[in-house]
């Protein structure tokens, strides 16, 4: 039964994704270009999806111990703020910012066969391997 919600869950996500075109680079390119045309449809379906997590939040997961189909929820704790978060996190918003396209829905976009996609994918992942073989030799040792 998980399988089916997760499947549900997820065909509903890609079909959100792509009826309000934000699988489109030139969409998420647009929003953020605030002295030119600027598209405010990423800002309203990022208010979409935290006005719909917040309901549930509140309707589910503060009303039980456990969830229907799990045996417990996984919600994160705190979180320290260090360079590695915040370089990470200017490091993926600049990569977003420059190419239009969000890893999520990069995979969206392979279904659309499109040749530019599968080389952003292959670069994603290599940087991945990147920070990996980074971390292991270099930012591991002390």
């Amino acid at each position: 039964m998980l399988l089916l919600i997760s499947l549900f869950c997820g065909v509903l996500l890609g079909f959100g994704l792509g009826l309000a075109e934000m699988t489109k680079p030139s969409v998420v390119l647009s929003f953020l270009d605030i002295t030119g045309q600027w598209d405010v449809r990423l800002m309203f379906v990022m208010m979409g999806g935290i006005g719909v997590h917040a309901l549930f939040y509140h309707l589910v997961v503060k009303r039980r111990d456990i969830p229907i189909y799990g045996q417990k929820f996984c919600m994160p704790g705190k979180v320290k703020l260090d360079f590695r978060l915040i370089f990470g996190s200017l490091i993926f918003g600049v990569g977003w910012g420059m190419s239009g396209v969000c890893p999520g829905v990069t995979y969206i976009n392979l279904g659309m066969l499109d040749i530019r996609i599968v080389y952003f994918i292959g670069v994603m992942f290599l940087g991945n391997f990147t920070y990996r073989v980074l971390n292991h030799y270099v930012f591991s040792r002390k």
